[in-house]
């Protein structure tokens, strides 16, 4: 089925890079990947994604069926160090595919192209007395995709 999301194929990505999905998958081999916010107390890496801006390309005659949204995916991890090398994996670095530049179907969603356009270090506040902050990676991404439902 295609798709009129781009949420199937952000929980299926990570799993396409073999060091991405080593660090990101939980003893019950699910991808700790998920919209919005990461549950508190949940294991370390997480990805969490959001779309933060929402295009329809159309022209004269009508939607194209193709969309340019902008979607911050943020990398949670134990230390500074540790989501910043998780988040290099994301982007993807010089003979290593990541989402920076990435091109294909996967999850029933086709990607025309999608492009890394900022990223920066979060560092977030502990959410209670006894917890130290978990540190983060936000990651800004442009992404052309195929809206079937359009």
């Amino acid at each position: 089925m295609a798709a009129s999301s781009l949420e199937p194929f952000l929980h299926a990505w990570p799993g396409t890079i073999p060091a991405l999905a080593a660090v990101l998958r939980s003893q019950d081999g699910t991808l700790r990947v998920s919209p919005w916010k990461r549950l508190q107390n949940s294991d370390l890496p997480a990805i969490t994604f959001q779309k933060v801006g929402d295009t329809a390309i159309g022209s004269l005659s009508g939607l194209s069926g193709l969309r340019a949204d902008s979607y911050q995916l943020s990398v949670w991890a134990r230390t500074q160090r540790e989501a910043r090398a998780i988040a290099a994996l994301v982007r993807g670095r010089k003979g290593q595919q990541g989402l920076d530049r990435y091109r294909g179907t996967l999850a029933g969603v086709t990607v025309r192209a999608c492009f890394c356009t900022d990223d920066r270090d979060i560092p977030v506040p502990p959410d209670s007395g006894d917890d130290i902050g978990i540190p983060a990676v936000q990651l800004d991404f442009h992404v052309w995709w195929d809206d079937v439902a359009a």
